[in-house]
């Protein structure tokens, strides 16, 4: 361990600077990638009363959102009563399809109950396999 660096108990400060280099490098590339597709969504008032985030993957009988999108990161913003972000998830899309196939399902959802959605706790560790 360093001289005069203590940052935990595991002694691994070195190893998870390493680390948190290469993926800061992952993250800035991702960040600046022009050719980078992206679904973003935001959700404002009831991701608050159900503790659950909502990924569409059907609307109109038509499959849409999750189902169809060619994007490779999905950005899903997560806003207070009074507009103010949150957080900002960036989730790799093939990693929330595999989620999603472990969430829960609601039938009818949204303006005129026209899409079908999964629900997806805010509780992250429930994301977990």
């Amino acid at each position: 361990m360093r001289q005069g660096i203590i940052i935990n108990h595991d002694e691994k400060f070195d190893i998870q600077l390493s680390k948190a280099h290469v993926e800061e490098g992952v993250l800035a590339h991702l960040l600046a990638d022009d050719a980078l597709k992206i679904e973003h969504k935001g959700e404002h008032v009831q991701w608050r009363e159900t503790g659950n985030i909502a990924i569409e993957y059907e609307c109109n009988g038509h499959s849409s959102g999750l189902a169809v999108t060619e994007a490779q990161q999905w950005v899903h913003e997560l806003y207070d009563f009074d507009g103010q972000l949150i957080v900002r998830l960036i989730i790799p899309v093939p990693m929330l399809k595999r989620m999603c196939a472990r969430a829960r399902r609601s039938e009818r959802a949204g303006d005129g109950k026209r899409s079908k959605i999964f629900l997806l706790s805010t509780n992250i560790n429930s994301w977990l396999p």
